[in-house]
């Protein structure tokens, strides 16, 4: 968290004020940091402005270090001071500049007032380096978000992109930033801005280089774009060892129409740039398949167990993500989806996966479904020793019945049942073999899936 402290005198810390220039720029370095939770509440230029009060040789030091200026451009807060804010302009010099224009509130509070913001970035689009924007652009003309679409698809010196606003993030999603590291685009559940984009980004079949590309993280709340956003990830071509989170809960009806076609070709690319991040995993991986009336996830996480619900706002651990969920089980797009589903896993094979959680319910017409996707699971992770399952998974998959068994794996150590009624010593006792395991693998009964986590300690 960026501290403000008022200036000190030579009486108040002695020691503090001769500090070395190479400690002090350290110190002053971690202060120009604009923490996306508090950087509104305490912006971190201004703590970089008080800390030139303190001393002669405080103002010196941090007026000779442009670059330290650079990274602290919260338009939020320079907004309301034009002249500092062109002071501060004036102290990055020619550095790469760190903008942040993400004003507090949900975006429907928001309210477009000017183009203050796209001026500034247009202005200083060759040197940003860092661009985090929250869009607010209701009542704002259409004209105004084709700007940004303009703006955010011209090439760029950009590394990294974070972009939420009521533009849908298929309309965009950058194509000419080479050296981006990180992008992160999300639209708000109640995004009506679709643009047609000017060029051909979901149909031309020429790959999208972006080869230092390292975190992609989408959150897209209209399936219908979705579908193209897959097909535009499949063309991207990332550094190899490139992160891949996508979600897509749809919250409208009329944006149930998913593509969801390039999901095979999704899956097996980018859990295999994955790979690299996983084999170097220090505390186990563990996996997470979630299908339900109205929901399909797929999760690969950095943790030995999922001790909660994925929450988009403590996901640092994910190393693959890809989900949909829809509102209307009329409109579901789930006919296709899970046999897309199906097919990809046939070409994945992930031994890196220690622990495998399944969340499974549906209609019982759906049954022989899920027994085949949780068979293709199986064979896709050959290696886990864990494998967890709640109540409603447990008795949807009718474990205990038919005659058939869902695969082998040699590994299984542990099932853990959560929530499930008591089984009889016989059912015990053949539950590891219908499940892939051997007469050595131990069954477990949790009450519920936080206690999942506690197992994992012990």
């Amino acid at each position: 968290m960026t501290i403000v402290s008022p200036p000190l005198t030579s009486s108040d810390s002695p020691g503090l004020l001769y500090l070395h220039q190479d400690i002090l720029w350290l110190i002053f370095t971690f202060c120009a940091i604009m923490h996306p939770q508090s950087d509104n509440q305490t912006p971190a230029v201004d703590t970089l402005r008080y800390a030139s009060q303190v001393s002669s040789s405080w103002r010196n030091l941090l007026l000779s270090s442009p670059s330290l200026w650079g990274r602290v451009i919260n338009l939020t807060r320079l907004e309301q001071s034009p002249e500092w804010l062109e002071e501060v302009m004036k102290r990055t010099g020619d550095s790469w500049l760190y903008v942040r224009a993400a004003p507090d509130g949900e975006m429907r509070d928001l309210r477009f007032e000017d183009d203050f913001v796209r001026s500034f970035v247009t202005h200083h689009w060759k040197r940003i380096r860092w661009l985090d924007l929250k869009l607010a652009l209701e009542f704002a003309p259409m004209t105004e978000a084709r700007n940004w679409h303009r703006l955010l698809n011209s090439p760029s010196n950009l590394r990294y992109l974070k972009a939420y606003s009521i533009i849908l993030a298929f309309d965009l999603f950058p194509t000419q930033s080479p050296q981006l590291e990180c992008l992160e685009l999300e639209d708000d559940d109640q995004s009506m801005m679709h643009i047609r984009r000017e060029d051909d980004l979901s149909t031309s079949p020429s790959p999208i280089r972006l080869p230092r590309l390292k975190c992609i993280k989408i959150k897209s709340c209209n399936l219908s774009t979705s579908g193209m956003l897959l097909t535009v990830l499949n063309r991207v071509v990332p550094a190899d060892d490139c992160l891949l989170n996508f979600y897509s809960p749809s919250a409208m009806p009329i944006f149930c129409n998913l593509d969801s076609s390039a999901v095979p070709l999704i899956l097996p690319k980018y859990l295999g740039y994955a790979k690299k991040t996983l084999a170097a995993a220090t505390e186990g991986v563990n996996a997470l398949f979630v299908m339900t009336t109205f929901r399909l996830d797929f999760v690969v996480s950095l943790s030995p167990f999922f001790s909660e619900w994925p929450d988009d706002d403590k996901d640092d651990n994910v190393a693959f993500r890809c989900g949909f969920e829809w509102c209307d089980d009329n409109l579901r797009p789930a006919s296709q989806l899970i046999p897309d589903f199906i097919s990809a896993l046939k070409s994945v094979q992930v031994k890196e996966v220690k622990a495998l959680t399944l969340v499974i319910s549906g209609e019982r017409d759906q049954a022989d479904l899920r027994k085949t996707i949780v068979e293709h699971l199986f064979q896709a992770f050959r290696s886990i020793e864990y494998l967890i399952l709640d109540r409603k998974t447990f008795y949807s998959l009718d474990v205990l019945e038919g005659s058939t068994d869902f695969g082998s794996i040699p590994t299984l150590e542990d099932i853990i049942l959560c929530g499930c009624d008591p089984l009889a010593p016989e059912d015990l006792a053949r539950l590891p073999l219908r499940l892939g395991g051997s007469h050595a693998t131990r069954v477990h009964m949790c009450p519920d899936m936080a206690a999942v986590q506690n197992f994992s300690s012990n």
